[in-house]
């Protein structure tokens, strides 16, 4: 909640409660107290230099910030790729290689998104969209659901105890039916 605080209007009070005149003209200082020093603030360019080192980022068209969520797009085909990337080596068979596997689009979907959750705990949620072959894949979570359906906090989990591994990405990121049931609960696909 913002506060306005009347700083002239306070000192008129105590001046008069001493049987002084008001000295000084009203002045109004805004306080901003909505924000906690605990809560952990986000860098929109922290957040598109990590996103573009994860899985698939080569394909990737957008990253951006939006209402505290990452939203990630990729390109829609490889042709739209070729025409913003015209230098690039890479052919239409490497495009389809790497995406071509149900597994692959599923991993990226789940992994990534939950990896940026855990990178970043201010984010409130993630945005992936990923078009392959006239399909499009995409998910939608919120850190609140994500945390409440795996039982445990993103948040919480680091590479540096292999807890982000035991925890999440082998048990459920790789696993094909914990994945699948999660894509379920959070994604979709038409």
């Amino acid at each position: 909640m913002k506060k306005l605080i009347y700083i002239g209007a306070l000192s008129t009070l105590l001046l008069a409660a001493c049987g002084e005149e008001e000295a000084t003209p009203k002045e109004e200082i805004l306080i901003d107290d909505t924000t906690d020093s605990n809560t952990p603030t986000l860098d929109e360019n922290e957040l598109k230099d990590y996103a573009s080192n994860i899985t698939g980022s080569t394909f990737i068209k957008s990253i951006s910030l939006a209402d505290n969520y990452s939203v990630i797009e990729f390109y829609n085909n490889f042709e739209e790729y070729k025409n913003d990337n015209p230098d690039s080596l890479l052919k239409e068979d490497d495009y389809k290689g790497y995406f071509e596997t149900g597994d692959a689009i599923e991993k990226i979907l789940v992994i990534e998104n939950v990896r940026l959750l855990r990178q970043f705990p201010a984010l409130t949620g993630a945005k992936m969209t990923l078009p392959f072959e006239g399909k499009t894949y995409s998910i939608d979570m919120d850190r609140a659901s994500v945390n409440d359906y795996l039982g445990f906090k993103v948040e919480d989990l680091k590479t540096e105890d292999d807890s982000w591994n035991s925890k999440f990405v082998d048990p459920i990121g790789y696993d094909n039916k914990k994945r699948k049931a999660f894509i379920e609960k959070f994604g979709t696909s038409n």
